[in-house]
């Protein structure tokens, strides 16, 4: 009985501790895929930026049917979805299977604690950066190439900038070395603007054109307004697929700023399309967009982090009808009425597309080295610009660019300078100024609290008075907003305070006074 027994548990025990092992090692297996996933990424240049978002420098290597071997590298955000795949393919490529959701998740958390306490710290960039010396371009291809512009040309290279791409970034054309004028009058004769009555128009477009590429802004938006047929869309698209292409090219505008603010973010140029009109919170907001600015909001899922975007980026606005009535915004644009396209230089979209497709790379290339002459004129372009223009920066960028561009010395200034001052003669152009005008033709100075002011400009408004401000803060503040327009025109607003209350003396000069007839006409 007992030899039974003992015979039957050595018989046994085999079997138990085979499973016992099995059970084991799958155990262990399940617990160390956190630990698996971290042996894949030894190599990885772990670090962080401002904002505490960690990064993770990927080293690549391809080699080709040649037998040509060809490295770079690539920059993810550790809680992107790119470095999730990219961490999930190397684990399939290495044991034949899928990792688990949990121990992936464990394995970021793992990475982003040590990029945060152990890797160095930089601003990661989105599609252009640098300095007026050195500017980056990141071309957005499979193999992570960027340019380099320099006073003596361009060329391609490894940049010290850590670029990073975010969904829907498209790549940039591969330039032309050779790109000139000659290439850019090709795009001006597609675009319809030939002819010396569009020279102004030209000019503005190429000088936005080559300060929305300036590694650092403020950048003036570029407003495309014109009639039905004058390619305002088409316009564009154009300036999207050559500066910073999107698998999205036009877009809406968004519901509200924080939406704004992240399409900022994650875009290099905005290009909003057929807008029919814009809020006053949405004109601050591009307003700070263009000239830099932050927007902060509270953080997901909490109640004291604050989530903080701060950007500066080019901006198209397409179809806006009342960029006059925003004038924090038109004080920080160009304005650009498109004449419309006659039937006979009019032709099919896909042609049209075709046409310019052939002539990109050049365009691109001549681009390129209109920014490398405007390094080598800067501080020549600023020496002769005695009395600098709101958008300084843009404005001597533009000018230095001058001769690469074909344009005559000094043509870009002149032009803007024009334009900014049609822009404000049509930032006057409403039922407010007209009573303003009407006021002074009665009374000048007129002194009073804004009340008192308020209802002596509705009297003088008559009919309109309904469009004007309703309460005396909004008056306020809007003769506050329209101050710079307003001196244009001679008429200067000044606000005091005396015994608790505010007064505000408007005044025309007299050589800038009009008559009743130039007020009713």
């Amino acid at each position: 009985m007992q030899t039974t027994e003992v015979n039957l548990l050595v018989a046994q025990t085999p079997v138990v501790e085979s499973k016992k092992q099995d059970d084991e090692e799958k155990g262990k297996q399940k617990r160390n895929q956190r630990d698996l996933l971290l042996d894949l990424t030894e190599e990885l240049d772990l670090w962080s930026d401002d904002d505490g978002i960690g990064y993770a420098t990927v080293p690549r290597k391809m080699t080709n049917a040649q037998g040509d071997t060809s490295s770079w590298f690539e920059n993810y955000p550790l809680k992107s979805t790119a470095f999730r795949n990219f961490l999930t393919g190397r684990f399939y490529q290495k044991y034949f299977a899928g990792c688990g959701a949990q121990a992936l998740t464990d394995a970021i958390l793992t990475l982003q604690a040590k990029a945060l306490a152990e890797g160095r710290k930089f601003q990661p960039s989105i599609r252009v950066t640098g300095t007026r010396e050195n500017l980056f371009i990141d071309l957005g291809d499979e193999h992570w190439r960027s340019i380099e512009v320099t006073r003596s040309g361009w060329q391609y290279t490894q940049p010290p900038i850590r670029f990073i791409r975010t969904k829907g970034m498209a790549p940039l054309v591969v330039p032309f070395p050779e790109g000139s004028v000659e290439d850019l009058n090709k795009l001006r004769s597609l675009l319809g603007l030939d002819g010396i009555n569009n020279d102004s128009i030209w000019t503005l477009l190429l000088g936005w054109v080559i300060g929305a590429l300036m590694p650092a802004g403020p950048y003036p938006a570029l407003v495309l307004v014109g009639p039905q047929g004058s390619g305002k869309s088409t316009c564009a698209k154009v300036f999207r697929r050559l500066l910073d292409p999107s698998t999205v090219e036009l877009r809406s505008l968004p519901k509200d700023e924080r939406d704004l603010f992240l399409a900022a973010k994650n875009n290099r140029l905005l290009v909003f399309d057929n807008l029919s009109g814009l809020s006053k919170p949405m004109s601050d907001a591009m307003c700070k967009i263009a000239t830099g600015g932050g927007y902060a909001t509270r953080a997901l899922y909490t109640d004291e982090e604050e989530s903080v975007f701060s950007v500066i980026r080019p901006i198209v606005i397409n179809g806006i009808d009342d960029l006059t009535t925003r004038h924090d915004l038109a004080q920080r644009s160009i304005l650009i009425n498109l004449p419309e396209i006659s039937e006979e230089h009019r032709v099919p979209e896909s042609e049209f597309w075709d046409q310019f497709e052939g002539i990109r790379p050049r365009v691109f290339g001549a681009l390129l080295h209109a920014i490398s002459v405007a390094m080598r004129n800067y501080e020549q372009a600023r020496k002769s610009i005695p009395k600098l223009p709101r958008m300084a920066d843009f404005s001597i960028w533009a000018t230095a660019a001058e001769e690469a561009l074909g344009l005559s010395k000094g043509a870009f200034l002149s032009a803007y300078t024009i334009n900014r001052q049609e822009i404000a003669e049509l930032g006057t152009e409403t039922p407010l100024v007209e009573a303003l005008r009407c006021l002074l033709l009665a009374r000048n100075p007129a002194t009073g609290t804004p009340m008192d002011l308020l209802k002596d400009l509705q009297r003088q408004a008559g009919d309109q008075a309904q469009l004007l401000p309703k309460l005396p803060s909004v008056l306020s503040n809007e003769l506050r907003r329209m101050a710079p327009e307003l001196r244009r025109i001679g008429i200067t607003v000044d606000s005091t305070r005396s015994n608790g209350r505010r007064w505000i003396r408007i005044e025309q000069r007299p050589d800038q006074q009009l008559n009743v007839q130039e007020v009713s006409s």
